[in-house]
């Protein structure tokens, strides 16, 4: 689905986003449009680093469900890089906990994208990161926490998708976004940037 109105939720070493409105960036008063990791989910939730609680952040961390999943003692072993990868293999091996860990990240995932898309109406909800890799074991709790609000109105809910870029998203993202900057007026670019370059002499 190609929405002209999009929110994209992405999760690895923490959790962003960007907001899409009529096919273009919107970055808000402050840069901060779409940024949903600090978007509060429950009253009295996690406190969270930004002096906030029950942030989605202290849900789909990744650590919260690493630490649900019982893998701190990897991450402290063998470092931060070590507990997702035990955590998928986990996944992929149907571990119990594993798999009630990423449920429950998928159910908080599902207040979140029922808060973004009543305030912004977006079409779609792209989730990029740790949530496209672990897509089949974030949906059932997602779907959960979707289906009272799907039910009465199906026409009227995000088409939820996820990501394919992998790794690449981020930085694909940011060579568009300055690629459409630049032909939007080629002049921003300072003019020694623009000049070419010099061929010595023979």
């Amino acid at each position: 689905m190609r929405a002209t109105n999009a929110q994209y939720i992405k999760a690895d070493t923490g959790v962003g986003g960007g907001l899409l409105v009529n096919g273009r960036v919107h970055s808000g008063s402050h840069g901060m449009a779409g940024e949903i990791g600090h978007l509060p989910i429950a009253l009295d939730g996690p406190n969270c680093l930004c002096g906030n609680r029950g942030c989605l952040a202290t849900y789909i961390g990744p650590e919260p469900p690493i630490h649900a999943a019982g893998l701190d003692a990897v991450a402290e072993a063998e470092g931060a890089e070590a507990a997702p990868a035990e955590l998928d293999r986990r996944l992929r091996a149907d571990d119990p906990d594993a798999v009630a860990a990423l449920g429950a990240a998928g159910h908080a995932l599902g207040a979140a994208v029922l808060g973004v898309s009543g305030v912004t109406d977006a079409g779609e909800i792209i989730l990029g990161g740790y949530l496209a890799t672990w897509a089949s074991w974030l949906a059932p709790g997602l779907d959960e926490r979707l289906a009272g609000r799907r039910a009465p109105a199906p026409d009227m809910q995000p088409v939820i998708t996820f990501g394919v870029l992998g790794g690449e998203a981020t930085l694909r993202g940011a060579f568009q976004t300055c690629r459409d900057a630049l032909l939007d007026d080629p002049t921003s670019v300072p003019a020694l940037a623009r000049s070419p370059i010099p061929v010595p002499s023979q």
